[in-house]
């Protein structure tokens, strides 16, 4: 698969990616580690790749513009910290995701689970929520949950290995 790492995750994590067999750059790699989201999305869709990030303005930008594509990973874990345990649980659940990624959905990775949403919308009369519409995109993702498909599937995270980091240092893990 083919990945765009964003700005927010280690340029390790595109490395760890290419070693594993996947075509992953890194927002630094090709200078856009300034660029607006909207530009990342663009680039993305264009080489369909894959977004990877920690940025949930991928999610809401992807909904109020009724974009099917690119597909984005999104971790929103406090126990992945490093490129290694991310790549980790990329790689572990990769086969699983693949028809969602392919087809354009939201992976979103947390502590206890994957959460998958569809980018797939209604031809019908959807309209964005006067609310939502404007200004920046911070956290129109929680208020357009209902633009993504009904339709979700998850995948526990219980039956991976989860890296053990250590309450007192959750950094005890970097290396």
């Amino acid at each position: 698969m083919k990945f765009l790492v964003d700005q927010n995750r280690s340029p390790r994590l595109a490395q760890l990616l290419r070693e594993a067999g996947h075509d992953a750059v890194h927002t630094l790699e090709r200078g856009l580690e300034h660029a607006d989201d909207e530009v990342l999305l663009d680039v993305a869709r264009d080489e369909q790749r894959i977004v990877i990030s920690g940025d949930t303005d991928f999610g809401a930008l992807l909904a109020l513009t009724r974009r099917k594509s690119p597909s984005v990973i999104l971790f929103r874990s406090r126990h992945h910290r490093t490129a290694q345990q991310q790549v980790a649980i990329i790689l572990e659940h990769l086969d699983d995701l693949a028809d969602d990624l392919t087809t354009g959905a939201v992976a979103v990775i947390t502590d206890e689970r994957i959460r998958v949403r569809r980018l797939h919308y209604s031809t019908t009369s959807d309209r964005v929520p006067a609310t939502a519409r404007g200004g920046r995109h911070e956290g129109a993702d929680r208020r357009l949950g209902a633009w993504f498909s009904a339709s979700q599937s998850r995948i526990s995270l219980g039956a991976i290995p989860v890296f053990p980091v250590p309450r007192s240092n959750p950094l005890s893990l970097v290396g």
